[in-house]
């Protein structure tokens, strides 16, 4: 229900060197797709009122069609030249500074969520990474034998590797839930009474005409762009595109919003959560930044070609 989640599996796998960047591009775009059903569903939230369902509905299909019809023309071009690869690729050649950070082993996200992750679960690194380039077969079933797992929660456990592994996996997947229906529930009450009133006012108002030198400026536009710019600063803020639209979808069938002016919302819920997998890239192993920066740029470069287009 995320494609920011998606794209930050999606580049930890290249990180991993499990993927290519190709490869991981293609998911990418699959996970634009993907990522829209979920609007989808909330609309079905309002199907006891037929009004309030068909608008709720409807702004949830521009999410899909955006995302569609953006990976309808780009796909066969990437397929035939490589636009979104070669662009990526062209801007991380021009940093020099990532090839000192290869180096100087530099500062990432990672210095900040590691302690955090070391007092829940610690394994052994180097082990997976002689298991990982190990090729003698004797020596490599030595090698598997010996528990990956350090400490558990700081302490040594009697547990084996699959098993703090399904524990591990179960709680982050109920605590990723739980936080993002929090923060879908959060949104929703935050969104109501007088701040509705207000939203109503400043996300659907135009702008007037202004009068300069003798010359009368049609302002109407610019509207649309800071409505892009609020779905941007909101999906930094919540980190994901599905809770910027799934929390604006209901609005829209309430009759809160224009269904008109959903759609810069969601164009910039699409632009705010190629953030996320930016971050996702930084918080990769230093040597390998250039890599996931290149797949980060890339899902940026997508969702911006869509939009100019």
């Amino acid at each position: 229900q995320s494609s920011s989640t998606s794209t930050s599996i999606t580049i930890a796998m290249v990180s991993a060197e499990l993927l290519t960047t190709t490869q991981a591009i293609y998911i990418i775009m699959g996970a634009n797709i993907g990522t829209s059903v979920t609007s989808t569903i909330v609309s079905l939230g309002q199907a006891n009122d037929r009004n309030q369902f068909r608008r709720a509905f409807a702004a949830a299909t521009i999410h899909d069609c955006f995302n569609f019809m953006t990976v309808i023309v780009l796909l066969p071009i990437e397929a035939s030249v490589h636009y979104l690869k070669f662009i990526s690729s062209s801007i991380i050649a021009g940093y020099t500074e990532l090839k000192q950070a290869e180096k100087n082993n530099g500062f990432t996200l990672k210095t900040m969520t590691k302690p955090f992750t070391k007092a829940i679960v610690s394994i052994d690194k180097k082990l997976i990474t002689k298991i990982a380039t190990e090729k003698n077969a004797t020596v490599l079933a030595g090698l598997e034998s010996k528990p990956l797992l350090k400490t558990f929660f700081g302490q040594k456990s009697d547990l084996d590797d699959a098993a703090v592994g399904a524990i591990v996996l179960i709680g982050s997947l109920i605590l990723l839930c739980i936080c993002l229906a929090a923060l879908v529930k959060l949104l929703q009450s935050m969104l109501k009474g007088r701040i509705a009133v207000w939203m109503y006012k400043s996300v659907n108002g135009d702008f007037k005409e202004v009068t300069l030198v003798g010359k009368t400026i049609s302002l109407k536009g610019l509207a649309g762009y800071i409505s892009m710019a609020t779905g941007f600063l909101l999906t930094i803020m919540v980190q994901s595109s599905s809770i910027t639209t799934s929390a604006m979808t209901p609005l829209v069938g309430l009759g809160v919003i224009n269904l008109e002016r959903i759609y810069p919302l969601v164009l910039g819920a699409n632009m705010g959560t190629t953030v996320t997998g930016i971050l996702a890239a930084l918080a990769s192993d230093p040597s390998k930044i250039a890599i996931t920066l290149e797949v980060a740029y890339a899902h940026l470069l997508f969702n911006c070609t869509g939009i100019f287009l």
